[in-house]
């Protein structure tokens, strides 16, 4: 009577592409092959396996799956470079938050590299003064940029939370190329942080130095953040006829343009430029500040 020769299940099988994604050595039987995709058992011969694959249950399954599991991309642990690149944002944090130079950064860098020799992070860190300057203006700055305009920005009419609220604080300037420019800093309450908050908007380059000219290059900057001049409920500049003007002036002109604002008590309600508007408080008053 002739022996009969059962095939067992072969390492090496794993590592052919047909079969790496799906096929591993089963646990009920050692002789047997096992299907990720489908969670069954296959007979262990190379004829079988590939007859299995044009099976189409076999076909339907492998369509959405990837030979990752859920635990594994759960906890997928971070590459030397994502690494690198989270020490390099974090420096560069540090020196925005306490107003260090770039220029450190020629230094710096290089000494994190010697003094953490050990390190395969530090190794690999480099980030000088322009690449510093990159990532705080790439990428802190507009991360920190829209997180500020998410608060500011009206909502939908559909929902029942209200528009919020700001305050603004202008000032005309002339910068190293002679371009008079406007800055613009906004003041609000944040919801988030329960607390109010004054920080910088935007940098202006003015065409003019008339009121409408002022206006305009206001409006339009707000505008482009998606930001509306109707829910502003105070203003603070230098007291100047162009900001104060009793018949053209940027004050009179957003009693104008703000329909939603009570004008008749759109008045001075400060005694002094550090007293302003918080922006969590509604109102009908247009708080107004004179420097």
């Amino acid at each position: 009577m002739k022996r009969k020769y059962t095939q067992g299940y072969r390492d090496e099988w794993e590592q052919d592409p047909s079969f790496k994604s799906w096929l591993c050595k089963s646990k009920v039987n050692t002789t047997s092959a096992h299907c990720k995709a489908c969670n069954c058992e296959v007979l262990s011969r190379v004829a079988s396996l590939k007859e299995y694959m044009a099976t189409s249950k076999h076909i339907k399954n492998m369509k959405g799956y990837s030979g990752i599991s859920q635990i594994d991309t759960i906890f997928k642990t971070s590459t030397i470079s994502e690494e690198v690149k989270k020490a390099e944002i974090s420096i560069v944090a540090a020196l925005v938050e306490h107003n260090i130079p770039f220029r450190v950064m020629d230094h710096v860098s290089e000494v994190i590299s010697r003094a953490f020799h050990d390190s395969e992070i530090a190794k690999r860190f480099s980030c000088r003064r322009t690449k510093s300057a990159a990532i705080a203006y790439n990428v802190l700055g507009n991360n920190f940029e829209e997180k500020m305009l998410a608060e500011l920005r009206p909502r939908p009419e559909n929902e029942t939370e209200r528009s919020p609220v700001f305050s603004l604080i202008i000032d005309e300037s002339t910068d190293v190329s002679t371009t008079k420019v406007l800055a613009v800093a906004v003041k609000y309450y944040s919801e988030k942080l329960q607390s109010p908050q004054t920080k910088f908007l935007c940098m202006v380059d003015l065409k003019g130095d008339t009121a409408q000219d002022l206006f305009d290059s206001l409006t339009c900057a707000l505008s482009e953040k998606n930001l509306i001049i109707a829910n502003l409920i105070g203003f603070a500049a230098d007291t100047t006829n162009v900001m104060f003007g009793e018949r053209s002036s940027v004050v009179s002109k957003i009693k104008n343009y703000s329909t939603s604002v009570n004008r008749s008590k759109f008045k001075n309600a400060f005694p002094s430029y550090t007293k302003h508007v918080p922006g969590h408080k509604r109102s009908n008053d247009i708080g107004i500040i004179k420097r």
